[in-house]
């Protein structure tokens, strides 16, 4: 499994990538918005993992430019907001879902397996 994670914080990049790379899912990091998009117009992936905040391009903004170029992959917004209007700001920009920080790994992997074409069975635990 491709996964494409778009967060800035060093901490939550290597977090992340190990949880899903110890899984098994190839991970690649972006360090922002922008490159988030130039990474998922040029490579596929299974899933992208979208920080809402971020500098030079926020993940909302960077997931609606997404979603204008006609990209139909799942991304999946993760923000330190949990209130249900963060959630329903990430599903009106176009995400799948919405997860809060600090990551639960559980609910982060069940939602990649959720919005994933990609058999999991063993290619992802």
């Amino acid at each position: 499994m491709n996964i494409l994670v778009a967060e800035d914080t060093p901490d939550n990049q290597f977090l992340i990538k190990r949880l899903l790379t110890r899984r098994g899912a190839k991970v690649k990091i972006a360090e922002n918005g922008q490159i988030a998009i130039d990474e998922a117009l040029t490579t596929p992936y299974d899933i992208i993992i979208m920080d809402v905040q971020m500098p030079q391009l926020d993940g909302h903004s960077a997931t609606r430019e997404l979603r204008a170029r006609g990209y139909t992959g799942s991304i999946i917004a993760l923000s330190a907001f949990a209130m249900k209007e963060a959630r329903a700001l990430s599903l009106a920009v176009g995400c799948n879902d919405h997860l809060a920080k600090p990551v639960d790994v559980q609910r982060l992997i069940a939602a990649i397996k959720l919005y994933t074409s990609v058999d999991t069975g063993s290619a992802f635990h």
